[in-house]
C-alpha cells in the first residue's frame, strides 16, 4: 500500500511538471495532453490496485513471507567456471 502511495505521488508530481512543461513553450499542448491521458490511465489503474490491496483481509494476504517456500538443496555451494 505504501508503494501505491508513491506512486500516485509521483504521478501528482508529473502533472505538475506537465503543466509547467507546457505554459513554459518547453513542449507542445498536444504532447502534453498525450502524455496526460497515459498519466491519468495509470492513476486509474493504481487506484483500482490501491481498492483491491486495501480489500484484502490479513487472512487472505500474507504479509509474513512465509508462504514462499524452496526444497532444501536445490542449489549447489561449489562455483564452477570454464577457463
Amino acid at each position: 500500500m505504501r508503494f501505491l502511495d508513491i506512486a500516485r505521488g509521483s504521478l501528482s508530481e508529473l502533472e505538475y511538471h506537465l503543466h509547467f512543461l507546457a505554459n513554459e513553450g518547453l513542449i507542445s499542448l498536444d504532447d502534453a495532453r498525450k502524455i496526460d491521458k497515459v498519466r491519468i490511465d495509470t492513476g486509474n489503474l493504481l487506484h483500482g490496485l490501491w481498492l483491491s490491496m486495501k480489500s484484502k483481509t490479513k487472512t487472505t494476504w500474507d504479509h509474513s513471507g512465509n508462504a514462499i517456500h524452496e526444497e532444501l538443496g536445490v542449489y549447489s555451494p561449489e562455483f564452477e567456471s570454464e577457463v
